[in-house]
C-alpha cells in the first residue's frame, strides 16, 4: 500500500501554522493524526487510511522539523513510483535510517 501524500502535507502543514497541533503531534502523534482531518485547513474530501496514519506515525521525531525530514524520506523512498508515494518497506527503512 501507499502513504497519501496529501494527507502527510496536511499534517506538516497544520503543524507549521497550529503551534497546539504541532506540540499534540510530537507529544501524542496517533491523537494528533486521527484529529487532523477536522483541523480547519484540511480539505472536506481527504481520507486518509490507517496505512497512512501508521506511516507517519513510525517517523522517530522530537522536533517538527526531524517529523517533516522523516516525511521526505518516506516520499523520496516511494518517489520512484512518480507518483510521491511510498511504500510500507519504505517507511520501515525511513524509520531505521532516521
Amino acid at each position: 500500500m501507499a502513504m497519501n501524500m496529501q494527507f502527510a502535507q496536511l499534517v506538516v502543514g497544520a503543524a507549521l501554522i497550529d503551534r497546539r497541533f504541532s506540540s499534540q503531534l510530537l507529544r501524542s502523534r496517533s491523537e494528533a493524526l486521527a484529529a487532523v482531518t477536522q483541523h480547519a485547513c484540511a480539505p472536506d474530501d481527504l481520507e486518509p487510511t490507517e496505512e497512512d496514519r501508521r506511516l507517519l506515525s513510525g517517523i522517530h521525531a522530537r522536533t517538527l522539523a526531524e517529523f517533516a525530514l522523516g516525511v521526505e524520506r518516506l516520499r523520496a523512498l516511494g518517489g520512484r513510483d512518480g507518483r510521491g508515494h511510498a511504500s510500507a518497506s519504505a517507511a520501515v527503512a525511513a524509520a531505521r535510517a532516521g
